[in-house]
Protein backbone atom coordinates (compact mmCIF):
# COMPACT_ATOMS: atom_id res chain seq x y z
CA UNK A 1 0.00 0.00 0.00
CA UNK A 2 2.59 2.68 1.24
CA UNK A 3 4.38 1.53 -2.85
CA UNK A 4 1.61 2.32 -4.12
CA UNK A 5 0.91 5.87 -2.71
CA UNK A 6 4.73 6.69 -3.05
CA UNK A 7 4.10 5.90 -7.11
CA UNK A 8 0.89 8.38 -7.21
CA UNK A 9 3.14 10.76 -5.48
CA UNK A 10 5.66 10.83 -7.73
CA UNK A 11 3.35 11.07 -10.77
CA UNK A 12 1.67 14.04 -9.06
CA UNK A 13 4.65 15.88 -8.84
CA UNK A 14 5.90 14.92 -12.13
CA UNK A 15 2.89 15.99 -14.08
CA UNK A 16 3.26 19.46 -11.64
CA UNK A 17 6.65 20.07 -13.00
CA UNK A 18 5.68 19.17 -17.00
CA UNK A 19 2.23 21.17 -16.70
CA UNK A 20 4.65 24.14 -15.21
CA UNK A 21 7.00 24.35 -17.53
CA UNK A 22 4.63 23.80 -20.47
CA UNK A 23 3.09 27.21 -19.35
CA UNK A 24 6.08 29.45 -19.15
CA UNK A 25 6.22 31.08 -22.84
CA UNK A 26 9.15 30.70 -25.06
CA UNK A 27 11.41 33.78 -24.98
CA UNK A 28 11.21 35.89 -28.01
CA UNK A 29 14.17 35.83 -30.22
CA UNK A 30 16.10 39.01 -31.11
CA UNK A 31 16.52 40.77 -34.50
CA UNK A 32 19.26 39.40 -36.10
CA UNK A 33 22.43 41.43 -37.05
CA UNK A 34 23.10 41.91 -40.62
CA UNK A 35 26.45 39.19 -40.38
CA UNK A 36 23.90 37.04 -38.82
CA UNK A 37 21.38 37.27 -41.78
CA UNK A 38 24.54 36.62 -44.38
CA UNK A 39 26.25 33.95 -41.95
CA UNK A 40 24.51 31.31 -43.12
CA UNK A 41 25.06 32.04 -47.27
CA UNK A 42 28.42 30.38 -48.86
CA UNK A 43 27.64 32.26 -51.80
CA UNK A 44 28.35 35.95 -53.17
CA UNK A 45 25.48 38.21 -52.30
CA UNK A 46 24.15 41.13 -53.53
CA UNK A 47 25.63 44.62 -52.68
CA UNK A 48 23.84 46.12 -49.69
CA UNK A 49 23.68 50.19 -49.89
CA UNK A 50 24.50 52.09 -46.75
CA UNK A 51 23.96 55.58 -46.95
CA UNK A 52 26.91 57.65 -44.18
CA UNK A 53 26.55 60.22 -41.85
CA UNK A 54 29.00 62.39 -44.62
CA UNK A 55 26.42 62.34 -47.13
CA UNK A 56 28.07 59.38 -49.18
CA UNK A 57 27.33 56.09 -49.99
CA UNK A 58 29.22 52.43 -49.88
CA UNK A 59 28.04 49.25 -51.10
CA UNK A 60 28.67 46.23 -49.12
CA UNK A 61 29.06 42.91 -50.04
CA UNK A 62 29.04 39.71 -47.59
CA UNK A 63 30.61 36.86 -48.53
CA UNK A 64 32.12 33.27 -46.77
CA UNK A 65 29.27 32.62 -44.48
CA UNK A 66 29.39 36.19 -43.09
CA UNK A 67 32.90 36.34 -42.04
CA UNK A 68 34.53 38.61 -44.66
CA UNK A 69 32.63 41.81 -46.09
CA UNK A 70 34.11 43.60 -49.37
CA UNK A 71 33.19 47.22 -49.00
CA UNK A 72 33.42 50.10 -51.87
CA UNK A 73 31.94 52.77 -53.71
CA UNK A 74 30.26 51.08 -55.97
CA UNK A 75 28.69 48.09 -56.70
CA UNK A 76 31.81 45.19 -58.52
CA UNK A 77 34.58 48.40 -58.44
CA UNK A 78 37.82 47.17 -58.61
CA UNK A 79 38.53 49.43 -55.40
CA UNK A 80 36.21 47.23 -53.27
CA UNK A 81 37.89 46.85 -49.71
CA UNK A 82 37.98 43.16 -48.37
CA UNK A 83 37.77 43.29 -44.30
CA UNK A 84 37.50 39.86 -42.64
CA UNK A 85 36.06 38.68 -38.97
CA UNK A 86 37.48 35.98 -36.73
CA UNK A 87 33.54 35.29 -35.75
CA UNK A 88 30.33 35.62 -36.92
CA UNK A 89 29.15 39.31 -34.88
CA UNK A 90 32.44 40.12 -34.29
CA UNK A 91 34.55 43.66 -35.62
CA UNK A 92 36.01 43.28 -39.68
CA UNK A 93 39.56 43.93 -39.86
CA UNK A 94 41.30 44.82 -43.02
CA UNK A 95 45.43 46.20 -43.56
CA UNK A 96 44.26 49.92 -42.46
CA UNK A 97 40.46 49.73 -41.72
CA UNK A 98 38.30 48.01 -39.84
CA UNK A 99 34.06 47.77 -39.93
CA UNK A 100 31.72 46.91 -37.69
CA UNK A 101 27.81 46.33 -37.77
CA UNK A 102 25.61 47.28 -35.26
CA UNK A 103 22.12 46.02 -36.00
CA UNK A 104 21.65 48.13 -39.50
CA UNK A 105 24.41 50.38 -38.89
CA UNK A 106 27.66 50.15 -40.26
CA UNK A 107 30.85 51.85 -38.58
CA UNK A 108 33.97 52.20 -40.36
CA UNK A 109 37.47 53.52 -39.70
CA UNK A 110 40.51 53.74 -41.55
CA UNK A 111 41.87 54.98 -44.90
CA UNK A 112 41.09 51.99 -46.84
CA UNK A 113 36.99 52.95 -46.61
CA UNK A 114 37.49 56.30 -46.39
CA UNK A 115 37.92 57.38 -42.91
CA UNK A 116 35.78 57.24 -39.95
CA UNK A 117 32.20 57.49 -40.32
CA UNK A 118 28.91 56.13 -39.28
CA UNK A 119 26.49 54.24 -41.67
CA UNK A 120 22.64 53.64 -42.22
CA UNK A 121 21.61 50.62 -44.10
CA UNK A 122 19.22 52.40 -47.45
CA UNK A 123 15.99 49.97 -48.08
CA UNK A 124 15.61 51.86 -51.31
CA UNK A 125 17.42 53.39 -53.63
Amino acid sequence: MRTTIFRIGNLAGLSILLIAAACSGPEEPSAPTEAEIHADEKQRLAWHPYRCDDGGTVFVEFADDGLRINVGPAPGKKKAVSLTAPAAGLQYVGEQSTATLKGSRLILAGSEVGGSRSCERANTF
